[in-house]
């Protein structure tokens, strides 16, 4: 039993095929035909090494069959003992002749890969949309102040927004210039149900409610002007730009609202709000992915306790315009 699985594991299938004009001569015969450098004797079985033994010594015979230069018919056998074994006998047992060299390079493979030129501009990379996060800070450098009573959740402050125009001009080797655009924002802040926003002359005062409100938030849209000065990489994979944004809030009685859960129809109250905007922004491009933060340098309102409340900003953006360019180049 062990030698009929030695011989069914080794595939023993002899076939002789006489049909293959091989053109050689009797002096690269035993030259050509190695089998015992193909086949690694240590991976097949016993039977095989057999029959590969037998091989080797039929097609040195008949190789020596003649002495003069005639062209010989050497039959080609097809033995199936592993497929990596088979493989190498069927495709490599015939090597190629010492005279015949590697293929000679044609024009084409001569001709040097062309390099992906540089862009000749200098890029806005700025986002074409945006949305993320929105706080409210008692001052510049300050931190989110828990006297303004904003719900938790970055559903419940936010800003979003759109890039209509942006230009750019180059400084320096389309590596340093300066980019311009026409923004379109809008923002959400949404504030404790158990606080209502009273106006107190110029300032807001938050008046604690027996009931809680089911609306109670501010939300404008707004118009500025971003002018930032920035780096980009030769091929605009990454840049980074930082400058002022100038521009203005709508502000009317529609901006402050608020609804008790019974009231069918929402208050609106006229704050007194911030109707200019003053911010620096820092945009970070990647790609056409963008993160871009922004400090407000004016506030938004004052508090009747005599706090200020500066908006900042962390948004993720796309720049769609990059998409469109890096075609164009």
């Amino acid at each position: 039993m062990k030698i009929i699985a030695t011989f069914l594991s080794a595939f023993i299938f002899v076939t002789c095929l006489n049909a293959q004009n091989l053109q050689l001569s009797p002096s690269q015969a035993t030259d050509s035909v190695k089998i015992e450098n193909i086949v690694h004797k240590d991976t097949i079985s016993p039977a095989a090494s057999i029959l590969i033994d037998s091989l080797k010594t039929e097609n040195t015979a008949t190789a020596d069959s003649t002495g003069d230069d005639t062209p010989l018919k050497l039959r080609a056998h097809t033995v199936f003992i592993y497929p990596m074994a088979l493989f190498e006998l069927l495709f490599s047992s015939v090597r190629r002749s010492p005279k015949q060299g590697p293929a000679e390079p044609t024009e084409e493979s001569k001709k040097p890969k062309e390099k992906r030129p540089l862009p000749k501009t200098y890029d806005p990379q700025l986002p074409t949309i945006w949305y993320g996060t929105s706080l409210l800070h008692d001052g510049i450098t300050g931190s989110n102040n828990p006297d303004f009573h904003l719900r938790d959740g970055v559903k419940h402050h936010h800003e979003f927004g759109v890039t209509g125009f942006e230009i750019s001009k180059n400084w320096y080797k389309n590596a340093i210039g300066i980019s311009a655009a026409v923004q379109l924002y809008g923002g959400v802040y949404h504030f404790d149900r158990n606080y209502i926003l009273k106006r107190s002359h110029k300032s807001i005062e938050f008046v604690e409610t027996i009931v809680p409100l089911k609306t109670n938030k501010i939300n404008y849209a707004g118009l500025r002007f971003p002018i930032l000065v920035g780096f980009q990489t030769p091929y605009k994979i990454f840049s980074i730009k930082t400058g002022l944004a100038l521009g203005f809030r709508g502000v009317s009685e529609k901006t402050y609202t608020y609804k008790y859960k019974e009231d069918k129809e929402k208050s609106e109250l006229r704050l007194h709000l911030n109707w200019l905007t003053t911010d620096w922004m820092t945009v970070i491009g990647l790609g056409p992915v963008t993160l871009t933060y922004k400090q407000g340098l004016l506030h938004l309102f004052k508090t009747a306790s005599g706090k200020k409340a500066y908006e900042s900003s962390l948004t993720f953006g796309l720049d769609l315009h990059w998409l469109f360019r890096l075609k164009w180049h």
